[in-house]
């Protein structure tokens, strides 16, 4: 097994460029006016992120009952759909874990730089008004 995973490392993937295709598709899909204006889907960020969410759902659901090369369309696209939302949605990150919380800190991270800042738990109201004001 973790040959497998070696191979597929460096395997050419061929379903890179037809699950961007199926992205672009199903978030055109979910931007329908109709949607908004008939269905009654709020169009708010989160209106918005719940027809893609959607849409995605069922293309993935469909594709992965094929199993195969569908199936791996389908861990394709979701890794795209995703890393395009991290783009878009996440620019900052507080990383709450056991091991930053033993030693009293939170982890910031911000989407424009590569290094995170321990943040001591009882400033981090202050760290973050300082950062955003």
């Amino acid at each position: 097994m973790p040959l497998m995973i070696f191979f597929r490392l460096f395997r050419r993937d061929n379903h890179k460029d037809s699950a961007r295709k199926l992205y672009i598709s199903l978030v055109e899909q979910s931007r329908r006016p109709a949607f908004y204006m008939d269905c009654g889907v709020p169009d708010t960020m989160e209106g918005r992120f719940d027809m893609i969410a959607l849409h995605a759902f069922l293309v993935m659901r469909r594709l992965k009952q094929d199993h195969g090369a569908a199936a791996e369309l389908s861990q394709e696209l979701f890794d795209i759909m995703f890393a395009d939302m991290e783009l878009i949605g996440i620019p900052h990150r507080i990383v709450v874990g056991d091991k930053s919380l033993d030693r009293g800190v939170y982890e910031y991270k911000s989407r424009r730089t590569t290094d995170a800042e321990e943040i001591e738990i009882d400033n981090v109201i202050e760290f973050l008004n300082a950062k955003f004001t």
